[in-house]
């Protein structure tokens, strides 16, 4: 629970943010800030930023998952007389989400039975979901519980306050600013491949061997069956080793299975270098894309040689700070004025659908997704091979009728 206090506290507070792809060095950057002005560097809890402030520290915040930034930056959370609900990123521990669904007395029912509630009593959230997406269906069911109205109108008035925009409300520190580390791709990819190699090199590979051992005992003493579609199971550096880590001992002997261990640790180099690219791709899309959308100050920081770092990242980063720190206003402004046609634009790709790939096998229920969707190599290649079976089995069909 929140207090008008901590909301007064949140205007007047300089914030830090550094964000940037995996490997950039933003850890490194916020301890050096944190030395510089008895800054601290804070996890993923927006509580603590009140505690800090209590003890007049600098808040820096490192990293983090894109929807902890998005909601600590924002009012993207629901409220109501002065306290919040806290949404729940796909990120977060299990054991976390579920404490958020135990709060619903629908978690006894099945994913279609809990869509049929949402849409009888928020039929527009309801159109916005995805059936399967059950942890955001308990939480739009929960929210109509305790605020006794519909999440989508409660959003929807928090997206009218001066400074929101249709993706999110207005921002919570009006004194902020978000360092942006940048690599040049090339050198990154190659610094990127390395600490791979470096993770290797000190153990990965043992400590993923030990812990599928011990899931699989654990398992098998409660009867369980596997599930390697959720958790740890789906994130980088262990869903690229599982067909090695499903060996046993004797197959992972064989030629066969180095040449396995190989190809397992190129997937994980490139998934690194894929995500690497996608946080690129968020801080586009939610700092530099023209949305009309209130946005805190962003400072590019490339670092073109490592050995540059001090005057290349620290030292302008150092400069900024203390700028904010002796009373220069950052305060952001709304980004440029869209034009009718580029909010048209805009709302479309945002706007609820329900689409259905054939070819694939997927339902998707945003404009945006579904576009993105069929113009994925993915959907292409399986399109492709879709066509090639149906032409082998029309030959083959051809060439036994021919033959009787």
């Amino acid at each position: 629970m929140y207090s008008e206090k901590c909301s007064e506290m949140w205007c007047r507070v300089p914030l830090i943010v550094i964000l940037g792809a995996t490997g950039t060095g933003k850890s490194k950057l916020g301890i050096e800030l944190a030395r510089k002005f008895a800054g601290e560097v804070i996890g993923a809890d927006s509580m603590q930023i009140s505690d800090i402030d209590s003890r007049s520290k600098l808040p820096i915040v490192v990293g983090g998952t894109n929807y902890y930034i998005e909601s600590l930056l924002w009012k993207v959370l629901v409220q109501h007389e002065c306290k919040i609900i806290k949404t729940v990123p796909p990120e977060a521990s299990n054991s976390v989400a579920a404490d958020v669904s135990a709060r619903c007395e629908f978690t006894h029912l099945s994913n279609e039975e809990l869509m049929t509630r949402l849409e009888a009593v928020d039929a527009e959230t309801a159109l916005r979901l995805h059936p399967n997406d059950r942890r955001k269906v308990l939480r739009a069911l929960e929210v109509f519980e305790q605020e006794k109205r519909p999440l989508s109108e409660i959003l929807r008035e928090q997206q009218s306050e001066d400074g929101s925009s249709p993706i999110g409300g207005p921002l919570r520190f009006p004194r902020s600013i978000i360092f942006w580390l940048q690599w040049d791709q090339g050198v990154l990819d190659e610094d990127l491949d390395k600490r791979v190699d470096e993770m290797i090199e000190k153990g990965l590979l043992q400590e993923l061997l030990d812990f599928h051992s011990k899931y699989n005992a654990e398992r098998l003493s409660s009867e369980a069956e596997a599930d390697y579609t959720k958790g740890i199971f789906q994130s980088i550096g262990f869903k690229e080793f599982h067909p090695y880590l499903i060996m046993d001992e004797a197959q992972r002997e064989t030629e066969e299975s180095k040449k396995l261990l190989e190809k397992c640790i190129a997937e994980m180099k490139m998934a690194t270098r894929r995500y690497a690219r996608r946080q690129v791709k968020w801080v586009n899309a939610r700092f530099l894309s023209n949305i009309n959308r209130a946005t805190p100050k962003l400072v590019p920081l490339t670092l073109k040689n490592a050995a540059n770092w001090d005057t290349e990242i620290l030292e302008p980063a150092v400069a900024m700070v203390q700028k904010l720190l002796d009373g220069e206003t950052t305060v952001a402004t709304p980004s440029e004025q869209l034009s009718e046609e580029q909010i048209v634009r805009q709302r479309k790709k945002s706007e609820p659908c329900r689409e259905f790939c054939e070819i694939c096998q997927r339902l998707f229920v945003l404009r945006d997704q579904w576009e993105d969707h069929l113009k994925s190599n993915k959907h292409k290649r399986r399109r492709e091979g879709l066509k090639k079976h149906e032409a082998n089995c029309k030959k083959q069909k051809l060439a036994e009728a021919e033959s009787a």
